[in-house]
């Protein structure tokens, strides 16, 4: 990937003299490199990354300039510098804000929230090539883990299950822990799983993703293990509808919101809006969830959808006391039709 780059990118679309970075997930974007700890100063002559010993072997590879990561050495290479320093305002503490600005005292600080999202939303070939790989493992994890399903099994060693598949397949491990909800508990959009049993003509909501080289995949499917009751197998008809006709509005121009809208007005024409829980979904890529997060009422709302923009779409209804449906897919916005890249 060509991280140099995207650093520059990132500085070119700033208005400060500097710019400091410290979220990990930032500084695997910008650098490649796992870090829980580290610093990158970015400035229009100067890319600097700040690591402790535990990471100073590995940072080399990456080509920067490296400096012990310390407020002592970041003020030390600022000092008698006047200049405006960005720092992320979305990842940064209030006490870390003030250690800051105590620490770099000739430095102007300037909250600017979420640097780095407008180059992390579109993604690049290199990296939709990752999140398709992630995706085809979630997909045949989802395939391996609706075959075990059997009478007497529980939630709990379903999930187990999965998360051996996931790493049997070569993922890095879950995108997030996966969701395993028998019977009345899918009506939990974010149920973890317990020691209930699967019995015969239950319902199963089974919510995964797998990360592979740090990208990150999500799949939702409901089934019924026999005849639903006939408000669950209404809801699963809508839902099935809502999330074809939500993946087919997917396509540059259109409006995050109106995605979120489209879908909302199919459950309130049923009469059911207020069983939709949730938004109908997010961005992902590095994060599980990433911006833009679809919703009518969102910060996002009026974000038009990009060439390169990947999304989990998620709608589903849930009835408290029967159960829930969801259905979710990963797919790529591209110019021509919307690409799904979960295949279950």
């Amino acid at each position: 990937m060509d991280y140099q780059s995207r650093r520059e990118r990132l500085m070119a679309q700033q208005s400060v003299d500097a710019l400091w970075i410290e979220d990990p997930q930032n500084l695997r974007y910008l650098t490649g490199l796992e870090l829980s700890a580290g610093g990158l100063l970015l400035s229009q002559k100067e890319q600097l990354l700040f690591v402790d010993g535990r990471y100073r072997e590995r940072a080399i590879k990456s080509g920067l300039t490296l400096h012990p990561l310390s407020l002592a050495e970041l003020s030390r290479h600022l000092i008698g510098r006047t200049l405006m320093l960005g720092f992320d305002s979305q990842t940064t503490s209030y006490h870390r804000y003030e250690e800051l600005r105590q620490a770099l005292a000739t430095a102007t600080l300037k909250a600017i929230p979420s640097p780095c999202c407008s180059l992390r939303l579109i993604k690049d070939r290199e990296e939709i090539a990752l999140i398709e790989k992630s995706c085809e493992i979630a997909s045949e994890t989802m395939r391996i883990a609706t075959a075990y399903l059997h009478p007497g099994v529980t939630e709990r060693e379903v999930a187990l299950l999965i998360e051996r598949v996931l790493s049997d397949l070569g993922a890095e491990g879950p995108a997030f822990p996966p969701i395993v909800a028998f019977g009345n508990h899918s009506s939990m959009p974010h149920y973890r799983g317990g020691d209930l049993a699967l019995q015969e003509g239950d319902r199963v909501l089974i919510d995964l993703g797998a990360k592979w080289r740090g990208y990150c995949s999500d799949l939702t499917r409901t089934l019924f293990l026999g005849e639903p009751p006939k408000e669950l197998q209404r809801c699963f008809n809508l839902v099935e509808r809502a999330l074809a006709e939500a993946i087919q509005l997917c396509r540059p121009g259109a409006t995050v919101g109106s995605l979120d809208a489209h879908v909302r007005s199919i459950f309130r024409e049923a009469g059911l809006e207020d069983k939709f829980l949730h938004s109908l979904g997010h961005g992902l890529g590095l994060d599980v969830h990433e911006p833009p997060r679809i919703r009518t009422d969102g910060h996002d709302k009026d974000i038009p959808l990009q060439d390169g923009m990947v999304l989990a779409i998620e709608p589903g209804l849930y009835l408290e006391g029967i159960g829930g449906v969801r259905l979710e897919e990963t797919l790529l916005v591209t110019t021509s039709s919307p690409k799904v890249l979960t295949k279950f």
